[in-house]
């Protein structure tokens, strides 16, 4: 390579150096201009308006916020305005940053100022006095991602939104939420009106509700327990209902948009007393017309969405609860149910971990038993379950029909209600109706529940025969009217005959059996069976407390040969039939 062509190259590094140089210095002052704010010292809480002006459509919009904080939009129009919106829009101007332009650049021509496409002013309160902050938007910038603008004199560059949240119609800034209220706050629901669907079914709308203690609570077109579920979905309904659009601005007379007289209304009752009434209706009452609403007071006509239709058509059957209970299961401290004169009773032991059971005869009460938990928690299981198929206006359940009740105790209070007797619906099945206390319709539901109802004690009872803690007996007898054999618990805790010191080995096989006896079940009231070879246990402790019950066979009869127990007056299907046999080998003739 020759050195006139070295020389050359050198040259050309040197030109693109300082080239280079040049426009890191240019790129470093542009980068220092990045940090201009929009608008200096302006702070956010001291805004008071905006107003808007699309320059090139002629057209404008005046924002003013409250003492309250609330948006109105006073011109072109007066009505409420979108408060996210006139928030969105105070973000992306205050305390924004932009990049100063270039002073090469600075061309209000070419920039797109003459005139500009649109501009926003800012009106602050300080100290008492009104201040006008201006801010013009010219053309787009040639990447098309950020915008020109110019404020306090200055040319800027800023990110597109800006001008897409400035550049449009003021509809867009109308606040379509109907109403201002907070659904906890509701506390009754007035609802009036009739009206005809789209295939021309007449709906009666009449509904009045209470919220009672966090529940509500029909009181008219009847009395009953409303569902919490859909009169949240109704009251956040309410509260977040929307219109479409604004039809009228109080200029033209309500009739023409059949709101007078309205299809219906709804006056709903906060719980510091205050009330909003609404009006629905059609042009025409019209069955598959538009709806129209307003409310009292102001003058504006809504178009609202008819998926909203829901809070004019919702009857009171589609609203009440369908659910046994919705109290939770560790709430619950008892059952009560109630059939042909007799009341079963179960509660929590003190412990609240176990449960027992009573029965009352014709008023008369037994004695309190231990029950079988898992019996007593599987009836609990199937009320929590329950849910009634439908309310029917058509069938009443008077007094005089009553055949059974069913409760839930919590609280130190009674929560359920009363059935009536079974019957055959159409389609196979049978069902039942149940009134719930403190309603009047009655429901429908499966005939599992008079079948829960009328369980005999004997159900519930615990299964377990006796517990026997054997560290704390002395002394062991078995006889059966023939025989007796007795042992006794020596000093190293060994069952050994009496009288004797070696163990006795035969009862290994049989202590469990004896010290923990259980039975399949408990024969019922009317269940007769015979007894036959019956062999008496009895567990005596030191303090000369005597456990006793008996094993037998079945006689002749449906039980022949079964093995049962017969302790405390009831007799029970053993669940382990080999204790009998072993028994009867233990008392054999040695």
């Amino acid at each position: 390579m020759s050195s006139k062509t070295i020389l050359v190259l050198v040259a050309a590094l040197v030109g693109l150096g300082v080239l280079a140089w040049l426009q890191l210095r240019q790129e470093a002052a542009d980068l220092g201009a990045q940090e201009v704010e929009l608008f200096p010292g302006v702070e956010r809480a001291r805004v008071r308006a905006l107003r808007i002006e699309d320059v090139q459509r002629g057209t404008w919009t005046r924002l003013e916020r409250g003492a309250s904080g609330g948006w109105t939009m006073t011109d072109p129009e007066r009505v409420p305005a979108e408060a996210a919106l006139a928030d969105l829009l105070l973000t992306a101007l205050v305390g924004r940053k932009a990049t100063s332009v270039p002073e090469r650049e600075a061309d209000a021509r070419a920039l797109g100022f003459e005139p500009p496409r649109a501009l926003v002013e800012i009106e602050e309160e300080v100290g008492g006095e009104l201040r006008r902050h201006r801010l013009e938007l010219g053309a787009l910038d040639a990447d098309e991602q950020r915008v020109h603008v110019r404020a306090g004199g200055r040319f800027l560059r800023t990110w597109r939104d800006l001008d897409t949240n400035l550049v449009r119609p003021h509809e867009d800034f109308r606040a379509t939420r109907i109403l201002e209220l907070d659904p906890r706050t509701l506390v009754e629901w007035h609802r009036r009106g009739r009206f005809t669907l789209a295939d021309g079914e007449q709906v009666e709308a009449d509904l009045d509700a209470l919220a009672d203690g966090g529940a509500w609570r029909a009181t008219a077109p009847a009395a009953g327990l409303l569902d919490a579920g859909h009169m949240a979905l109704l009251t956040h309904g309410l509260a977040q209902l929307r219109a479409l659009e604004y039809v009228d601005f109080g200029q033209a007379p309500l009739a023409r948009f059949g709101l007078d007289p309205p299809e219906a209304t709804l006056e709903v009752v906060e719980l510091s007393g205050a009330r909003t009434k609404l009006r629905f209706g059609r042009p025409g009452a019209a069955p598959g017309g538009a709806w129209t609403c307003a409310v009292e007071g102001r003058p504006f006509v809504y178009a609202f969405d008819p998926d909203a239709l829901g809070l004019l058509t919702a009857g009171l059957e589609e609203l009440l609860d369908r659910r046994f209970t919705r109290v939770p299961r560790a709430a619950v401290e008892g059952l009560v149910l109630e059939h042909g004169g007799r009341v079963i009773e179960a509660v929590h032991t003190l412990q609240k971990r176990d449960w027992r059971v009573r029965a009352s005869e014709q008023g008369a009460w037994g004695e309190w038993a231990e029950a079988e938990a898992t019996r007593v928690e599987e009836l609990l299981s199937q009320l929590d379950r329950l849910e009634f198929a439908r309310f029917d206006p058509a069938r009443s359940l008077a007094e005089a029909d009553v055949r059974a009740r069913v409760h839930l105790v919590v609280a130190g209070e009674r929560v359920g209600g009363v059935l009536g007797e079974p019957f055959d619906v159409e389609g196979g099945g049978r069902a039942v109706l149940f009134r719930r206390d403190g309603d009047e319709r009655a429901a429908v539901c499966d005939a599992g529940l008079a079948v829960l109802a009328a369980t005999p004690i004997e159900q519930l009872v615990s299964l377990s025969i006796a517990s026997i803690t054997e560290v704390i007996q002395r002394a062991l007898t078995l006889e059966d009217g023939v025989t007796r054999r007795e042992y006794e618990r020596s000093s190293k805790g060994q069952w050994v005959p009496k009288g004797l010191t070696e163990e006795a080995r035969e009862l290994r096989e049989v202590l469990d059996l004896l010290l923990f006896p259980r039975a399949e079940r408990h024969l019922s009231a009317g269940e007769r069976v015979e007894l036959v070879r019956s062999i008496t246990v009895s567990f005596v402790n030191p303090d000369e407390v005597r456990t006793s019950y008996v094993v037998a066979l079945g006689g002749p009869g449906a039980f022949e040969g079964r093995q049962f127990f017969q302790c405390d007056g009831r007799v029970s299907l053993a669940a382990d039939g080999r204790l009998h046999e072993r028994l009867s080998a233990l008392l054999a003739p040695r």
